[in-house]
Order: C-alpha cells, then structure tokens, then sequence
C-alpha cells in the first residue's frame, strides 16, 4: 500500500469532513475505497487513514468555532430566528452532550456544523 493512496484517502475523509469543503468532496468514495481495500488486500491502514481524517477534521472544526467564537456570537445574536437556534442547540449539548455530538455524526449536514458549534458554546 503507497503512501499517495493513505493520504489520499486521509485527505478525502477530512475534506468531507470539513464545513465549506464537505459541499464539493463525495466522501462516500473514499470510505467505499477503504473497506474494498480492507476486504481484499486485508489493508487495515486505509481504514485507519479514513478515521484519523475524519476525526482530524471535527478537531479541527472544534479549534476553529473555538477560535471564531466572538464573531459567530455576533453573527448568531444579530438575528431572532438564529438566538432561538443557538439556544436550542446549547440545550441539546448540555444535556445530552456526547450522545448529542455522536448522533450528529449520523445525520448528514449536521455532522458538519456540529464541531464549529460545540467549540464556540
């Protein structure tokens, strides 16, 4: 197994993991292409790769809503509809937290909004 094809495959797991880059990279491609690979080269680095990529990327969505939160309280704040979304959320958080954030990792867009916005409550 080359190095390209596990960066490759990192790369593609944490762009689709990532807010703004996850609208143009399909990663369903690449996590199909490390379970193929798993099944017949019994290649469990490409699997790896994938989940390392992955939680790169809600790493790095974390560190990011962590470090733009004064904007994105200005941003949220400036209107209604979004103070009662914020609000919403940071119930959901505090009280079911983890199970909050694990779930979210099941329901598509969410998945990408999900870090940004735990770092900055």
């Amino acid at each position: 197994m080359s190095i390209s094809l596990l960066l490759t495959l990192f790369l593609g797991a944490f762009l689709d993991a990532t807010l703004g880059f996850c609208f143009f990279v399909a990663g369903e491609a690449f996590f199909l292409m490390a379970g193929g690979l798993l099944f017949s080269e019994q290649a469990l680095w490409a699997v790896a790769a994938v989940l390392v990529g992955a939680y790169a990327a809600d790493q790095a969505g974390f560190i990011i809503g962590r470090q733009m939160r004064p904007w994105f309280h200005r941003f949220v704040l400036a209107r209604r509809s979004r103070r009662a979304v914020l609000h919403k959320t940071r119930r959901l958080l505090r009280a079911h937290g983890i199970k909050a954030v694990a779930a979210s990792r099941l329901l598509g867009p969410v998945a990408w909004f999900m870090p940004p916005v735990c770092g900055s409550a």
